[in-house]
């Protein structure tokens, strides 16, 4: 599986309209801090949140450190869509990026 790490993602962000984050943290994790207009699809709700997807976009998965971001990535990709890990996940986006988002 690829990786990038948070700062690709964000460059990505701005540069690229094609180019989104889908966080699969819990939604009690998300009432902590999440990244401004990304993709709320916890891993547990996954298979019922590909419907919203399009397989033309690229995505970059977070979670909290990168393992269940990981395993997103897996199943997405064995679905058809192009993904990429992102590494560190939300900690580090908020250590990285924006320190905004707390950390926990």
């Amino acid at each position: 599986m690829k990786n990038m790490s948070v700062e690709e993602a964000n460059k990505e962000l701005v540069a690229n309209k094609n180019f989104k984050i889908i966080d699969v943290r819990e939604s009690w994790e998300h009432d902590i801090g999440k990244i401004n207009n990304c993709i709320e699809l916890p891993l547990s709700k996954i298979t019922e949140g590909l419907l919203d997807l399009e397989k033309s976009t690229k995505y970059g998965v977070i979670c909290h450190s990168g393992v269940r971001s990981l395993q997103a990535c897996y199943f997405l990709k064995s679905k058809g869509y192009t993904v990429l890990n992102i590494s560190g996940g939300i900690e580090e986006w908020s250590l990285k990026i924006d320190n905004e988002v707390p950390r926990y």
